[in-house]
C-alpha cells in the first residue's frame, strides 16, 4: 500500500494564488496598467475597467434622458393652440431628474424657439 496523498503541493497552491492575483489585478487596474493611467473619454473618466463600465451606463442614461425630454417637448408643442414650444424644459413635466445629465449634473440646455436641447457634459454633445 502507497501512503502517497493526493492533493495540492505547497508550490502549485502558491502558483495557483499567483495567476488569481494576477487576475484581479488585471480586471481591477486593466486599464491604468496599459494606458498609463489615462483614460480614452474627454470628461477623463473610467480610468479602470469598472469605472469604464459605469461611465458607459451614465452615458446611455443620459441619453435616454434626451430623449425622453425631446419625446416630452414634441409632445407639449403638438399639444400647443398656438404651436409654439414649451418656454422651459420644467414645462415637460417629466421629473427633476431628467433635467441635468447624470453624471456632470449640468442642466441641459434648451432652445425654446426651434424646441432642441443638448447636453453640455464633455462627450455628449452628440447625444
Amino acid at each position: 500500500m502507497s501512503s502517497k496523498r493526493a492533493g495540492f503541493s505547497l508550490g502549485s497552491l502558491l502558483m495557483s494564488m499567483i495567476v488569481i492575483g494576477l487576475l484581479v489585478m488585471a480586471t481591477m487596474y486593466g486599464k491604468d496598467m496599459f494606458a498609463g493611467g489615462k483614460s480614452s473619454r474627454p470628461d477623463g473618466r473610467g480610468k479602470t475597467i469598472y469605472g469604464a463600465s459605469k461611465a458607459k451606463a451614465e452615458d446611455e442614461v443620459c441619453r435616454s434622458n434626451l430623449n425622453q425630454v425631446r419625446q416630452g417637448i414634441e409632445l407639449a408643442h403638438t399639444q400647443d393652440m398656438d404651436s409654439k414650444y414649451p418656454s422651459s424644459i420644467e414645462e415637460t413635466r417629466l421629473g427633476s431628474n431628467f433635467y441635468s445629465c447624470p453624471m456632470g449634473h449640468e442642466p441641459y440646455a434648451y432652445d425654446p424657439l426651434s424646441g432642441r436641447v443638448s447636453c453640455p457634459h464633455p462627450g455628449h454633445q452628440t447625444f
